[in-house]
Order: structure tokens, then C-alpha cells, then sequence
């Protein structure tokens, strides 16, 4: 009996545990982005950077392009706050 029940938790266990498997030969799939998989060791580093820094290589391209469009986000603030500037609006000169 006890034998049998070793058994059948061990099966149960395999059959939980075989979906979430991947295939080495997935066909004509894509191979996934290595930044998105989270159970590889190389997406620790990007998803460092999309946590702490806001950038994702993906979406954002170049760092240097994300810096500038931030800077340029920043500037258009400071502008509206302190200065009481706004380049949006038709109103003002």
C-alpha cells in the first residue's frame, strides 16, 4: 500500500511538473528573448536595468537616445514650472 501511494504522488508530481518544461526543439518557433526569460541567468542584467533605471533595450533602443529623451522631458518640465513656459501651448508667444 504504501509502495502504491509512493507511487501515484510521484506520478502526480511528474504530471504537475512536466507542462512547465520547455522543448530544446520547439520547430520553427523563434528562440525567446534572453531579457525576458526569467528562469535564465543572462536576464538578470536587463531586468536590473528596466527595475532600477527604467530602460528596456527592447522598447527603448539605444541608452543614450533614452538619456536624451529624458533630459528632454526634464528640460520642458523645469521650463513649465520655473520659467512659466509652455512650447505646447498656441496662446503664448
Amino acid at each position: 500500500m504504501k509502495k502504491i501511494l509512493q507511487n501515484s504522488a510521484l506520478l502526480g508530481l511528474l504530471v504537475v511538473l512536466l507542462p512547465s518544461c520547455q522543448s530544446l526543439f520547439s520547430g520553427d518557433e523563434p528562440a525567446p528573448n534572453r531579457s525576458w526569460d526569467h528562469w535564465n541567468a543572462e536576464s538578470i542584467p536587463p531586468r536590473v536595468d528596466r527595475f532600477f533605471l527604467g530602460y528596456d533595450s527592447d522598447r527603448d533602443g539605444a541608452y543614450s537616445d533614452k538619456l536624451k529623451a529624458d533630459f528632454a522631458h526634464v528640460r520642458k518640465t523645469c521650463q513649465r514650472v520655473f520659467l512659466n513656459y509652455n512650447s505646447d501651448n498656441p496662446f503664448q508667444n
